[in-house]
């Protein structure tokens, strides 16, 4: 079965906003990051002959409105949306990863689980993965999910005001292990449709 992924490189994404999270050394400029990140899973997954992947914004400073974003990952009747974020926070102590899903969405929790486990050690944070309970925490990653109406992960790589993380971010390796756990996500995603499929 043919597969189709869109793929959404966090920020900007409204006038005001167009660079989204930058670090305070001025190593990662959101909007770049993921972008750069999101070509990398494009490069990955031109092994997998029966997944492609749809980058829902085409240049690093296009602003694309949540609803615009959903319009258009609908348009191209994506199976899933995966999101890319940098994170920022106002304690520069909080670092890692962190993976979110819609809650109850049973699919987006196994996907997650997946990224998560296959996180770069140096970036996992525990735990990795935000449950129901702690979304409340998080009302911008709530605006982004809930603008799909597939099955959506969002992926926030680490903290852009941890300085730490973005020596980590900025390491080649490490963007390889990033793409790496995407990949692996994107798979099982793939496996779980394929049983789906088979039902």
């Amino acid at each position: 079965m043919s597969l189709l992924i869109a793929c959404d490189p966090g920020h900007p994404s409204y006038e005001g906003d167009l660079g989204g999270g930058t670090s305070p050394c001025g190593r990662i400029v959101e909007c770049d990051y993921t972008m750069h990140i999101a070509r990398m899973l494009n490069t990955s997954l031109a092994s997998e002959h029966d997944i492609d992947l749809h980058l829902l914004r085409s240049r690093n400073d296009e602003v694309v409105s949540l609803e615009e974003r959903g319009n258009r990952a609908s348009a191209v009747n994506a199976d899933l949306v995966l999101s890319i974020h940098v994170n920022s926070a106002p304690n520069s102590s909080w670092s890692g990863g962190i993976i979110f899903y819609w809650p109850g969405n049973v699919v987006g929790s196994q996907v997650a689980d997946q990224i998560a486990y296959s996180w770069p050690g140096s970036l996992r944070r525990d735990p990795p993965k935000v449950e129901m309970a702690d979304m409340h925490m998080y009302p911008g990653v709530w605006a982004v999910l809930g603008a799909y109406e597939q099955t959506a992960v969002l992926a926030e790589c680490g903290f852009a005001t941890n300085r730490h993380d973005v020596a980590l971010m900025v390491e080649p390796s490490v963007q390889e292990q990033i793409v790496g756990a995407l990949h692996q996500g994107i798979r099982r995603f793939k496996q779980i449709s394929e049983i789906h499929s088979l039902e």
